[in-house]
């Protein structure tokens, strides 16, 4: 009896599955880890107004159900006649598969994927230490006065933890110091500090590692990229490209405008080296004469300033050696 409850409870989770493969193109993959009921269940509720669903099962459970979404129907199957209208191959769905590992939930969307990240993104929990719990990130204590007990100063000895003890009772670090690595577990010594030191000393964020769009896998990173930044990302490509076809001497349409631009350059370097006129070097030879002219009237002016101030020391020196009449009267 318990064999076909579990046979029909695993039969309804394929079903919604394939339902939601059917009907949804694009999926977000977050890890469930050290999520709870209550901030999944308010995940959910965000996702209504999007129209998005999420789904989490045993990835074992998942796994097996989109292979047999991707498998033949059989005519020995049960639901052969069922499988067989609806039937289509799926080949990229083994991308999927290869997602789904650890403890992880599928959010199934339509579109507005940038939109929905973005509301989940402020999604955090506050969680306690617990014995044998893998720590979501680093814990470091931060050198300065401790809120803890005297009778606690032998577990900063047991995780290395330099102190001192001041007059006041109080317990002082003296430098930065790493208790719990992310990813590793929690003994009991560290365990007992945590508590000691706080009631909640991790934070635990709604992490989206990836996405799956119509057969495609992508980071999930690459929904935070905005118009601004596909535009500027375009930018740079083009003028990447622009330089390299400058580069090898194959014209392309981007390096058009630099080809041109090069060409009257050198057009005009040419008439200016030469007697040789054209229309449009015309404006530039007289801007280049009006700059010469202004360029030997700035140096003439200069050079006047110059002069009148040598004669001016010349007289004051000639004056200062005939304070007192000519040497000669002596």
């Amino acid at each position: 009896m318990r064999n076909q409850d579990n046979r029909k409870k695993k039969l309804a989770t394929w079903q919604k599955l394939w339902s939601y493969l059917d009907d949804y193109k694009q999926i977000l993959i977050i890890d469930c880890n050290h999520m709870s009921a209550t901030l999944l269940q308010e995940v959910r509720e965000v996702l209504r107004p999007f129209n998005a669903v999420l789904l989490i099962d045993k990835n074992t459970m998942i796994k097996a159900g989109i292979r047999k979404k991707m498998e033949r129907p059989k005519k020995g199957d049960k639901d052969y006649k069922t499988r067989q209208r609806s039937y289509r191959p799926i080949p990229e769905l083994e991308k999927l598969i290869e997602l789904c590992s650890g403890n992880v939930g599928l959010i199934f969307c339509k579109d507005r994927l940038f939109e929905i990240k973005n509301k989940l993104k402020n999604f955090r929990e506050m969680k306690k230490s617990r014995v044998g719990y893998i720590a979501p990130h680093d814990f470091v204590v931060h050198p300065g006065p401790v809120n803890t007990r005297h009778s606690y100063t032998t577990l900063f000895d047991d995780l290395k933890i330099p102190i001192k003890m001041c007059r006041n009772y109080k317990i002082i670090v003296k430098e930065e110091t790493e208790i719990v690595r992310k990813g590793k577990r929690i003994n009991s010594k560290q365990h007992a500090y945590l508590e000691n030191l706080m009631s909640y000393p991790f934070t635990c964020k709604l992490s989206i590692p990836y996405a799956y769009d119509n057969g495609f896998v992508y980071d999930a990173s690459v929904l935070d990229i905005g118009k601004k930044g596909v535009i500027e990302q375009l930018r740079k490509a083009a003028n990447e490209l622009t330089a390299i076809s400058l580069h090898i001497g194959y014209l392309h349409a981007l390096a058009i405008r630099q080809s041109i631009s090069f060409a009257f350059r050198n057009m005009v370097a040419f008439a200016l080296a030469t007697d040789y006129d054209f229309e449009q070097s015309l404006p530039i030879k007289e801007k280049i004469r009006k700059i010469e002219l202004a360029k030997q009237e700035a140096e003439e002016v200069e050079e006047r300033k110059r002069q009148e101030t040598e004669r001016q020391m010349e007289e004051e020196l000639f004056i200062g050696m005939d304070l007192f009449g000519d040497y000669d009267e002596y």
